[in-house]
């Protein structure tokens, strides 16, 4: 998510903080991300192709360190299953991480 721009969440209350922290370790925030696509994309692209009907994308990830930062990065094996619906309305996709 480091190279998203979009929504910070913050507690309104140090009452409410460890609900909310709970809610995100136990994966019960739901991720969708948005993006305004160009009409024609290279088929290399993409691996699938977009239409309104979600579609799931399954990917093996796995941290690796790039100049000291701890980054996710799609291997053949030894990653963990990483869950994707990605879909496409006119220029908007969208991309749901499970």
């Amino acid at each position: 998510d480091r190279d998203c721009s979009g929504v910070v969440v913050f507690a309104k209350s140090k009452a409410a903080n460890p609900g909310l922290a709970d809610a995100f370790q136990n994966r019960k925030v739901k991720k969708l991300y948005v993006a305004v696509v160009a009409d024609r994309v290279s088929p290399s692209a993409l691996k699938v192709r977009l239409s309104a009907t979600p579609v799931e994308v399954k990917l093996l990830l796995k941290k690796i360190r790039v100049g000291g930062i701890g980054r996710m990065q799609v291997v053949k094996k030894g990653g963990d299953v990483a869950i994707t619906w990605v879909s496409r309305e006119g220029a908007l996709a969208r991309a749901e991480l499970i």
